[in-house]
């Protein structure tokens, strides 16, 4: 995995656990409880794709390269 991959993979977790503890102690149907579960499914989405890209930069990596 690269240094970018790395880096935002690390990100989005921070922000996956971030919202997962402000949505234990935010009330039901306020404003913040709202932007903890945006910002839950923004870095849920963010997990995924880093994690979709890094796998397809490692195939690439690993396919054999053709000599001229």
């Amino acid at each position: 995995m690269n240094l970018v991959g790395r880096a935002m993979l690390q990100l989005s977790m921070f922000i996956v656990v971030g919202s997962l503890l402000m949505l234990v102690i935010t009330d039901s149907g306020s404003a913040a409880r709202i932007i903890s579960v945006i910002a839950l499914a923004v870095g849920l989405l963010a997990a995924v794709i880093s994690m979709i890209l890094s796998r397809l930069g490692s195939r690439q990596d690993d396919s054999p390269q053709e000599e001229p």
